[in-house]
């Protein structure tokens, strides 16, 4: 599959939304939210976007205190955490100030409810540097900010994410398969995924195996007949977020938008 960041429908959203943000002149006004199912490309745009900006990456665990939030936070700036919370909060600021670079919190959702702690201590943290942030979680978080003010006063910009659309599809499959692939294929890719990105690319994997068979010729559903395009998504693990896309970025970015969100 090539290499290559696809920029579809959710993709030109967030770019409205992050524009918006970047150019408001108010201080406390430095927040992005991005929303959706999960699989719909949210932390992978987030992640291409921030690989540009230098951007710092902290997923929120789903039992996460604001101690836990800062020492992750400040591992990602790379330091060794201070022992104390209030250790913490400085060193985080110190960083923060130094760096001058964006942030992106993926998992929000895991950051509201009991855990809402977690945003206000991020929101003392950023308001006086003018940070950007970017906060992914899913469809549910939006209506939940809403009611929390202090946060919701702070979003200049909102992104929705929803599926692929058939075009969308298309566009993909274009750019990224290695093998050419019937228009026929594609809206079965189109009906089977769903308009879930991930899908999408497990596909066009499938597809690939099948087209280097037929040596250049174009795949199409005579060729794929009964076999399966679609398979169960494995993740991987291993180095630390900002690691992981920090690298992903210095190979050209990750095979298409959104194969992980």
């Amino acid at each position: 599959m090539k290499v290559s960041f696809v920029q579809t429908d959710n993709v030109k959203k967030f770019l409205i939304a992050s524009s918006a943000v970047e150019e408001r002149t108010a201080t406390e006004a430095k927040f992005v939210l991005v929303t959706g199912d999960a699989g719909f490309g949210k932390t992978e745009t987030c992640q291409w976007w921030g690989v540009r900006r230098e951007a710092v990456f902290v997923r929120v665990k789903a039992a996460a205190t604001p101690h836990w939030f800062l020492t992750d936070l400040v591992r990602e700036l790379g330091e060794e955490p201070a022992a104390k919370t209030e250790q913490l909060f400085a060193q985080s600021y110190g960083l923060l100030a130094r760096k001058q670079c964006p942030i992106v919190i993926d998992e929000v959702e895991n950051a509201i409810g009991a855990n809402v702690k977690v945003l206000d201590t991020l929101r003392d943290l950023v308001d006086p540097l003018e940070i950007t942030v970017v906060l992914c979680g899913r469809e549910h978080v939006k209506p939940v900010l809403r009611r929390k003010r202090e946060v919701w006063t702070r979003i200049s910009g909102v992104a929705e994410f929803g599926p692929l659309t058939a075009e969308d599809v298309a566009k993909v499959c274009g750019e990224l398969a290695e093998v050419p692939i019937g228009a026929d294929v594609v809206a079965e890719i189109a009906r089977q995924s769903e308009g879930y990105i991930r899908e999408v690319i497990k596909a066009i994997g499938n597809v690939e195996r099948i087209g280097r068979k037929q040596r250049g010729k174009t795949v199409t559903m005579e060729e794929v007949g009964q076999q399966t395009l679609i398979h169960e998504w494995q993740r991987r693990g291993g180095a630390s977020m900002t690691e992981q896309v920090r690298a992903k970025g210095a190979r050209g970015g990750k095979a298409a938008t959104g194969a992980a969100a």
